[in-house]
This record gives structure tokens, C-alpha cells and sequence, in this order.
């Protein structure tokens, strides 16, 4: 009974904190609060009509502008929140929320912090604010979690969601997710071994964090940074520039130092040069998804799981065959979109029975 009261009340200070932040930040990019009621505490939000998930889910496919335009405007909020000192700390695909004429509302505070609420607060060089004491670094979903939380990190800001941002970015125009570990241990494998291992030269004072120093985390060999390496076809098959890869790989920097902060991002290249992502992001159109209401992760997470059965079953079939580990690995992505875009419908189609002879 005292567990469940603790964590009513744990909810309660969460929701709290939401209402405080959303009322002080009007910025349009911010899903809008609507009304709150006293007591049993409920927040009564504007209604978006799909979030990133859904409809990546729905194999979605957003043109090199559209990801353009939706990336700048995360990076516009972020940068808005940071420069007042807020962290999100939970960024991932299903709370970037976008309306039918593209303008995407970031929702979810509920894990957000204010810097200045720390009992001393600091700026690093690279012009990132961090904290100091300690924050949890249980926090980000796995899949957007940054290598510094992954590997015990507890006094850190705003970079941690700059790591996210780049995931997103990836995973827009990748149209899956670019790093999909099942524990921590994984996912710090699937890092290190696409943007390479920390040396001490490229991220000083990395061997101080918990995870290395009590040996749960060992580095073993080298691995070179190879992101450019892997996905440079991918990007150019779905018309992006180099510059977009470009942005990722500073977005996905492991030394949070190094890392761009949403400021340094929004003067890349990558949104200076044409097609310009427009100021009013209604100018793209609008999401045309075949009458339906909307898609949201929520609506989605049945057509997934079917979708990762299917897909698994033709990465074993081309672990049979022989295929490179590579290719299993296509081969699941392609089924895994296959079915996402279909709904499976051409397995389902009912072929008439056999009569039973007498």
C-alpha cells in the first residue's frame, strides 16, 4: 500500500512539473496545454493528429524537405528549452506529435527538469548546460538513450537531448530506428560499433564514468567511426544530401562535449542550403493518409508485432540460404516495412476451400 501511494505521489509531482512548464512556454511547437482541474489532477491537452511513430510505422515515407522542416522545427523547440534551461529527457519518436499540415508539437515534460533547480549550476565550453548534483541517468527510452547515461553518467544537461535529436533524424529518413538494443550492455555494443569506441584523446575523462570504472563495461577492441561508411547509400537511395548525414554525425558525437548543441545545428549547412525547409511548415501540404483519422504509436503496436514475426521468419530464411549477417538484416528491414505498408493484406487474402470429395 505505501509502494502504490509512493507512486501516486511520484505522479502527481511528475504531472505537476508538466502543467508548471507547459503554462510558462507558449512556444507553438509545444503541444498546448488546454485546462487543468484541481484534485485528482488531469491535464486537457490539443489534439494532434499523428506522431512521428505512428506514422513511420504506417511506412510512412517524408520527403528530403518534409524531414528537413520537421527536424529544424524540433531543433527551434529544443533550442527554446534550453536556452531557459529546461532538459526533456525523454525524446523519441512518439512525442514529436505533427498535425495534418506538417507542424510538429513536442510533447511529453513529464521527465523534463530545470537546470537551475540543481543546487549549482554550470555551462561546459561547448555550450551546453549541464547539472551538478545528480540527476537519474534512468531516464530517455533505451533505443534514444546517449552513450554518456548508458555508461553511468549522472551530471549532465542538455547534450543528452541533442543524442535523441540525431536518432530521430535517422530514423526519419532510415525509416526504423538506427540503434535497437534489447538491455544497455546491447545498446552500447550497436553505438560503438557504428560511430566507433571512446579513446581517451576523443572523449577525455570517459574511463571516470561508473559503468567503466567498476568494469560492467569493458571497451575491448577498437572500432572506427563508420556511420558515413553504412549509411551514405541508404541516405542518397532516399534523396537526402550529404549534408544531412553530415548534421547526424555531429548529432551523434559519443563525447557530449563535442557533441552540437540545438543552436550549432540549426546553422549547418544542412538547413542553408536549398530546398529550404519553409517557415510556415503548412506550405508543405498536407499528410495525405488515405482517410484515415490519424496514427499514433498507440493504434500501431499490434501492426508491429505482427510485422517483427514476419520479418524474423525471412532473416531466417536468409540465414539458411547463406546470406551475410548484413543481409539477414536487410532482409528482416524490408519484410519488417513490407508488412508495416500492407498490413500483411496480400498473406490474408482468403482462397476458396477445396470441396471434400465423398
Amino acid at each position: 500500500e505505501n509502494d502504490s501511494l509512493l507512486t501516486d505521489a511520484n505522479r502527481l509531482e511528475s504531472a505537476t512539473k508538466e502543467k508548471k512548464k507547459k503554462k510558462k512556454d507558449p512556444l507553438s511547437d509545444i503541444e498546448k496545454l488546454r485546462e487543468s482541474y484541481k484534485g485528482n489532477l488531469f491535464l486537457v491537452l490539443e489534439y494532434v493528429s499523428h506522431d512521428l511513430t505512428g506514422l513511420l510505422d504506417m511506412a510512412f515515407r517524408f520527403n528530403d524537405i518534409q524531414v528537413k522542416s520537421i527536424t529544424k522545427q524540433l531543433l527551434e523547440v529544443l533550442d527554446f528549452m534550453h536556452q531557459r534551461d529546461y532538459v526533456h529527457r525523454d525524446l523519441k519518436t512518439s512525442n514529436i506529435l505533427i498535425t495534418d499540415k506538417f507542424e510538429v508539437k513536442l510533447a511529453d515534460f513529464g521527465l523534463a527538469r530545470c537546470l537551475k533547480d540543481s543546487r549549482v549550476f554550470v555551462g561546459d565550453s561547448s555550450g551546453h548546460k549541464s547539472n551538478n548534483p545528480e540527476f537519474t541517468n534512468k531516464v530517455i527510452t533505451l533505443w534514444y538513450r546517449p552513450p554518456e547515461l548508458l555508461l553511468g553518467e549522472t551530471c549532465y544537461g542538455t547534450a543528452v537531448d541533442l543524442w535523441s535529436a540525431g536518432c530521430i533524424l535517422a530514423e526519419i529518413i532510415l525509416g526504423r530506428p538506427i540503434f535497437t538494443g534489447k538491455t544497455e550492455i546491447d545498446q552500447l555494443k550497436l553505438i560503438f560499433d557504428i560511430v566507433g569506441t571512446p579513446t581517451k584523446e576523443s572523449w577525455e575523462g570517459f574511463n571516470k564514468l561508473k559503468l567503466i570504472r567498476t568494469g560492467e563495461v569493458t571497451i575491448g577492441k577498437a572500432k572506427q567511426f563508420r556511420l558515413r561508411e553504412k549509411y551514405a547509400e541508404k541516405f542518397t537511395e532516399r534523396m537526402q544530401p550529404s549534408s544531412a548525414l553530415s548534421l547526424l554525425e555531429k548529432l551523434l558525437e559519443l563525447n557530449p562535449t563535442r557533441r552540437f548543441t540545438a543552436k550549432n545545428a540549426l546553422g549547418h549547412r544542412y538547413f542553408q542550403t536549398e530546398p529550404m525547409a519553409p517557415e510556415d511548415p503548412s506550405r508543405l501540404g498536407r499528410i495525405d493518409i488515405g482517410g484515415e483519422a490519424g496514427f499514433h504509436e498507440f493504434q500501431t503496436k499490434k501492426r508491429r508485432r505482427e510485422a517483427k514475426v514476419v520479418a524474423k521468419k525471412a532473416e531466417e530464411d536468409a540465414k539458411v540460404m547463406g546470406k551475410s549477417s548484413d543481409q539477414q538484416k536487410e532482409a528482416f528491414d524490408e519484410a519488417y516495412r513490407h508488412y508495416l505498408a500492407t498490413g500483411g493484406l496480400e498473406s490474408k487474402i482468403q482462397r476458396p476451400k477445396k470441396r471434400m470429395s465423398r
